[in-house]
């Protein structure tokens, strides 16, 4: 029996052991293998490259990549497939494309494994530009091609492009397939079109429970509240998500009086089953409601999450109830999400909104939390010395470095306010004063404060740096006019009208799918 043959069977078997697991053992035993000169196959690539993916080393992986590069496997579409899954895995999606563009000619799994990967990363254009780079290519599409289209077609609304893959499933047999025709029923429904959705469902020769799940989602997203009730009723075994989905229509479109009583009726239901309801009172402007539902939530022991949590403190914002933020904050903190991002600029937008911007230590803010920040100073009128401080609370005491956009949004705080010298003076110290966008966004804000001497030296720090730029010339010409400076005015003006049109691309694929037609 080959060393290479052990290697194959440890790592596609890989089983827990007392030390770690097989497959770790086995990783590094055929790791040692190719550092020591053997030559491996292409089939041991494979499962090296998969158990690196699995187990989440992303060093093991990387280092794979390299010795695949240097021993010349770089044009074995299997090795370069699992080198795409692994990238996709560790969301390298620039990388998964590299790999993919150097296959000489990739598989249908290469292709869906790109499509997919883009896919979930909510990156859903991209993902059918791919799709209709493969009906071109020549490689014929399968199931999980036409399912990962559909999937993207629905989130975008891209009804008629979802109509053309649904066609493609017929001419590849595939009309009685149950997964794909699952996922045409979601796609009609993203896209609005329930009859379709309804026609697809009836037509079907096996269902399962998310045929079931799919059709009563359609229906009651699309606000066809007895359509959706007629299919729960139907229904041998509805689970937690037939219901859910009915009290989330209700809450939505119908009367939220009976999606109390479908709740109450139903069995087990979870903290989303409460949430559509609390949701459903705070978006038609209920907000009190919504706050009897949440206690009668506490006392039904309910168990709450993040979303529970966001919606509540939303209500909270809208009627300015700021005890009630104070109580809800006090129970996030108890429930150990008082650091989620989701709640922590939830709670940001409700301090902001009931006009106490309070920095709250048990809130973990990311760097998006700040923007947020920033924004609600600049909304709220709070004074300049508090956003300031905020500021660098974020960069000294949770150690979060400034990004281009925190440095933009400063500056156009500091604009309103008319501390464009400071501004000027924050680039320098941030370390961006090199990049033209930060001095773009110095010369909005000379506008707003309307400092000429400063937007004078700003724009041409833009022009020096990213060359000739219609917003600035813009900017300064209306400037110059409110000083009544006219000369001045019509030489900027006639600069924009020199400045050559910048090439524009077009749609050329259905839906907006695919923008690579270059015009002028």
């Amino acid at each position: 029996m080959s060393l290479q043959f052990l290697m194959l069977k440890r790592l596609k078997h890989g089983q827990v052991s007392q030390c770690g697991t097989r497959t770790e053992h086995a990783l590094f035993e055929a790791s040692h293998m190719l550092s020591s000169g053997t030559i491996p196959n292409g089939y041991l690539l494979v499962q090296m490259v998969r158990a690196s993916a699995n187990l989440g080393w992303d060093f093991c992986g990387l280092q794979l990549h390299t010795y695949i590069l240097r021993s010349g496997f770089r044009s074995n579409v299997f090795v370069s497939t699992a080198l795409i899954n692994f990238y996709v895995r560790i969301s390298s999606l620039s990388n998964a494309h590299k790999v993919f563009d150097e296959i000489p000619q990739p598989s249908v799994v290469s292709w869906n494994s790109l499509i997919s990967g883009y896919a979930h990363s909510g990156k859903y254009s991209k993902a059918l530009s791919l799709f209709l780079q493969l009906e071109r290519s020549g490689v014929s599409a399968d199931s999980y091609s036409l399912t990962a289209a559909l999937g993207a077609c629905g989130q975008l609304g891209f009804l008629q492009l979802g109509k053309s893959v649904h066609s493609k499933t017929v001419k590849l047999g595939l009309q009685d397939s149950t997964v794909v025709l699952n996922c045409l029923i979601v796609m009609y429904g993203k896209c609005g079109s329930l009859q379709e959705a309804i026609l697809v469902f009836n037509n079907m020769i096996e269902r399962d429970t998310i045929s079931w799940n799919s059709v009563i989602a359609a229906s009651a997203r699309n606000g066809s509240l007895e359509q959706a009730f007629s299919f729960l009723q139907q229904m041998d075994d509805p689970d937690i998500i037939s219901y859910n989905e009915l009290i989330n229509g209700f809450s939505r479109f119908g009367d939220i009086e009976d999606a109390i009583k479908l709740l109450l009726s139903m069995p087990n239901p979870n903290s989303s089953s409460w949430n559509s309801i609390i949701t459903g009172y705070v978006n038609r402007g209920r907000a009190r409601e919504a706050l009897d539902f949440f206690c009668k939530m506490q006392m039904e022991n309910v168990e709450m999450d993040q979303f529970t949590f966001s919606s509540i403190l939303s209500g909270v914002a809208g009627i300015s109830a700021l005890t009630w933020g104070m109580l809800i904050h006090c129970c996030t903190i108890k429930y150990g999400l008082a650091t989620s991002v989701v709640v922590g600029s939830a709670l940001i937008d409700m301090y902001s909104k009931c006009g106490k911007m309070k920095r709250e230590r048990d809130v973990k803010p990311d760097e998006i939390t700040f923007l947020n920040v920033i924004s609600a100073c600049s909304h709220n009128q709070i004074p300049f010395e508090s956003a300031l401080q905020y500021f660098e609370s974020m960069i000294e005491e949770y150690g979060i470095e400034p990004t281009l956009e925190h440095c933009c949004s400063m500056i156009r705080l500091m604009g309103q306010r008319g501390e464009v010298w400071r501004a000027e003076k924050l680039i320098f110290q941030l370390g961006f004063g090199a990049c033209g966008s930060v001095w773009r966004a110095l010369v909005g804000a000379c506008g707003d404060c309307r400092d000429l001497m400063v937007a004078k030296y700003d724009a041409a720090k833009v022009i020096q740096l990213a060359g000739d730029d219609e917003y600035v010339y813009v900017k300064m010409s209306n400037l110059y006019a409110h000083y009544a400076k006219w000369e001045d005015v019509r030489v900027v003006r006639m600069k924009v009208k020199g400045m050559r049109k910048e090439a524009g691309y077009s749609w050329i694929e259905t839906e907006n799918v695919i923008s690579n037609s270059e015009y002028r």
